[in-house]
């Protein structure tokens, strides 16, 4: 593999470029006698020449001292081989052999941080990683040996040995690592420049520095050492992920990994559920529907207090992983719980119906969704607290819920076909009588019911009196269903049927006596009407006197003055404009059926006052001729279709028009 630069650097200072390999000299060379590297100006006058005793760190050949030992010179001193002009390979390998010396002189070396990778694939397949470390330091030399032109070894004060080869940049870990089989710690310094070999001690010192960042280590004296922990520390860790077969654990041995971590999950789960005797378990939602009509239940999440916990023993048709008795909640203990865990494999169709067929309530813990790695304190968190893994795969309870609500709901449903089948036929038999005729009934019944009122008025304790008001107010609420049935749902609103209300009013005046009201004579009705004061009083004049108009109640001379008097009073104010007493028209329907002696009156904007646009008549009357009328009738409403519904078309002209208009 690749080493990174080398602690030692080559600076180079600002000098003229050379141009040619020619301009290069050999200013070192190794000793013949104790290789070591010798510089050219440390030969005596006895090494000249010939006798410099000195070979090619490279090429080994024997060399000649040119000008050595000399003050003067014309030609730089350098050593020369017997073939003229030195190699670029020999300046090279020079040039490291001149600076492992001069580094070596120095007598520290700063010796970098070691890290030893430790790896180790888990069960599962993935793969665990650790880094063990020795930390840098300051060593000092207390002896160099030579071993060939770029390779010294190092002994330390402290006894130790190291090894420093001087490598190029395009070296590789094996070819510069050796093979003596000493296994000594190797570092590796990058020397790639030829000029070096020409330079002087003092050069080499300038232009080398130690950069402590950037050495790189081949071999280190604790290499075994820190990778027998890093392997052990990288095993621990897949073992605390649940992904290594921990000591103690026999397991058979043509067991897949997959399985083998299954296992291990399980015994583990098991070991977390006998520690804590006690887990959350899951909701469980029960929904059920029959037509229209639903109901829910739930089991709410809460905590199970277990017993027993034993792993993979027989229940019935199946194995569960782990099976545990139940103390809470008292709705489970009857029966073991018996607890699934998913590591891989889903639990499929067939698989699910085994479960449920044994009846006993079952957990699943699926420990898929969280991807390979699970800590042991993850995985505790996982099957005792959190509830986003698990899921109810049967809860004995939840069939006796649900069979209960299906069972409510069914006759909830049939009594309400019943209901709905009675309110057809009660619409059915309805619109087969005349809507004169229900006008009729429901004037009789609003007429009983008010008399009623004021003799219970007289004497409210009376028991007698109180029971003829219940039964006038069950006739009225009958009365008003089949005028609403017709067509006329406002005939239940009290400020039309209510005591001394609109309906009330007229009857009083028509009867000639007190109708909701305490009164013998419909005069006395009349004036007091004529008392009352406000614009909801005002508003009822003209409907009073278009009554009093029509029924014609006894009055005398005087009387018939003052209702004159009164009928110019509210003639001259609607003439003026003013709104004094003008009125809605939003009854005039209704009141044109019950009094139709007062119809064509009310009819005519003139005589009536104000009434609503015909707009909103519209859309007033459409909207009741849609509780009569369905777009989409179906087997659970009353809505008229057929014979009915042309009969109910026939009676009410007017409503029809309304109601098609505005759906159509």
């Amino acid at each position: 593999m690749d080493h990174p630069a080398s602690p030692y650097v080559v600076r180079h200072v600002e000098v003229a470029p050379r141009t040619s390999l020619s301009d290069l000299v050999l200013a070192w060379a190794n000793d013949a006698e104790t290789n070591e590297p010798r510089w050219i100006m440390e030969l005596g006058r006895d090494r000249r020449g010939a006798q410099c005793r000195c070979r090619c760190p490279s090429c080994g050949a024997s060399l000649t001292a040119v000008n050595a030992a000399k003050d003067k010179y014309f030609t730089r001193p350098h050593f020369r081989h017997p073939s003229g002009l030195p190699r670029h390979e020999c300046l090279i390998l020079a040039a490291r052999s001149a600076a492992l010396r001069q580094l070596l002189e120095e007598g520290l070396i700063d010796l970098p941080q070691r890290k030893v990778s430790g790896k180790f694939v888990g069960l599962s397949g993935e793969r665990y990683e650790v880094w063990r470390t020795a930390p840098p330091a300051r060593v000092r030399v207390s002896h160099v040996t030579y071993q060939d032109q770029t390779l010294a070894v190092l002994t330390l004060d402290d006894g130790r040995t190291l090894r420093v080869r001087l490598t190029g940049v395009s070296a590789t870990m094996d070819s510069v690592s050796g093979a003596d089989g000493q296994g000594l710690p190797t570092i590796f310094l990058d020397i790639s420049d030829p000029a070096i070999a020409g330079m002087s001690p003092d050069d080499l010192r300038q232009r080398l520095t130690l950069v402590n960042s950037s050495i790189r280590w081949c071999a280190h004296w604790d290499d075994a050492v820190l990778q027998e922990d890093a392997d052990r520390s990288a095993q621990d860790e897949a073992e605390g992920f649940l992904d290594s077969q921990p000591e103690g654990i026999d397991l058979p041995d043509d067991l897949p990994p997959a399985l083998r971590r299954e296992t291990l999950l399980h015994l583990e789960v098991k070991r977390i559920l006998a520690e804590s005797t006690r887990f959350m378990v899951p909701e469980f939602d029960v929904s059920v529907q029959v037509e229209h009509l639903e109901r829910n239940w739930r089991f709410p999440a809460q905590w199970a207090d277990i017993t027993d916990v034993t792993l993979e023993r027989r229940y019935g048709r199946i194995i569960p992983d782990l099976t545990c008795a139940i103390r809470t909640p008292i709705e489970l203990e009857s029966q073991p719980l018996l607890v699934e865990v998913t590591v891989t494999n889903a639990i499929g169709d067939e698989r699910m119906e085994r479960i449920r067929s044994m009846g006993a309530p079952a957990v699943e813990i699926d420990l898929s969704k969280f991807g390979g790695r699970v800590s042991r304190e993850s995985l505790r968190e996982l099957v005792v607290e959190r509830l986003d893994a698990k899921r109810w795969l049967y809860l004995p309870m939840a069939d006796e819920r649900r069979a209960a609500l299906l069972a409510d709901l069914h006759t909830l449903y049939q009594e309400e076909v019943l209901r709905e089948r009675k309110k057809r036929e009660r619409v059915e038999r309805v619109l087969a009588r005349s809507i004169e005729q229900v006008a009729s009934a429901y004037l009789d019944a609003v007429t009983a019911h008010l008399d009623a009122r004021i003799a219970a008025g007289r004497d409210w304790n009376s028991a007698d009196a109180q029971s003829t008001l219940s039964m006038t107010a069950e006739r009225l609420a009958d009365a008003v269903d089949c005028m609403g049935i017709h067509g006329y749902p406002e005939a239940g609103d009290s400020d039309l049927v209510g005591e001394k209300e609109i309906v009330s009013r007229i009857l009083s005046i028509q009867f000639d006596r007190g109708v909701g009201y305490d009164l013998a004579t419909g005069f006395q009705v009349v004036n007091s009407i004529q008392q009352m004061k406000g614009p909801r009083g005002r508003a009822q004049a003209i409907v009073a006197l278009i009554a009093i108009r029509a029924y014609k109640p006894r009055q005398t001379e005087a009387q018939q003055k003052k209702i004159k008097e009164w009928a110019q009073e509210v003639r001259d104010s609607v003439d003026a404009g003013e709104e004094k007493y003008l009125r809605d028209g939003r009854y005039d329907r209704i009141l044109s059926l019950l009094f139709p002696e007062m119809a064509q009156s009310l009819a005519d904007p003139i005589k009536s006052g104000k009434r609503l646009p015909t707009s909103d008549v519209a859309r007033s009357t459409a909207a009741v001729a849609e509780v009569i009328v369905s777009r989409e009738p179906n087997e659970r409403n009353f809505w008229l279709r057929g014979p009915a519904l042309e009969a109910w078309k026939a009676a009410n002209p007017e409503a029809a028009r309304a109601f098609f208009k505005r759906t159509h």
